[in-house]
């Protein structure tokens, strides 16, 4: 995952900021912002295939820091309480 430096990150804290005010209440609401995002940057860049191709990668890089910082330790717990259904030898 890119870790922006804290001046730029400094550019996003009002966008930040209403974010956190704005209660996000379905993955649909959650989709809309996504997809206004990519909108956003595509739209201030040539329309080019690396452009795009580079939207679809930061799309996937997401899911998987999503999995590995959000799923993974939720699922490490459940299985910690509830017991694993995988074999263990």
């Amino acid at each position: 995952m890119p870790y922006i430096s804290p001046p730029r990150r400094e550019a996003y804290s009002l966008f930040k900021q209403a974010a956190k005010e704005t209660r996000i209440d379905n993955p649909g609401e959650l989709a809309y912002l996504i997809c206004w995002a990519c909108d956003q940057y595509v739209g201030g860049h040539l329309m080019e295939f690396s452009l795009l191709n580079g939207v679809v990668g930061v799309l996937e890089s997401c899911k998987i820091e999503f999995v590995r910082n959000m799923l993974v330790p939720y699922e490490q717990g459940k299985q910690a309480g509830n017991g694993d259904v995988w074999r263990q030898e």
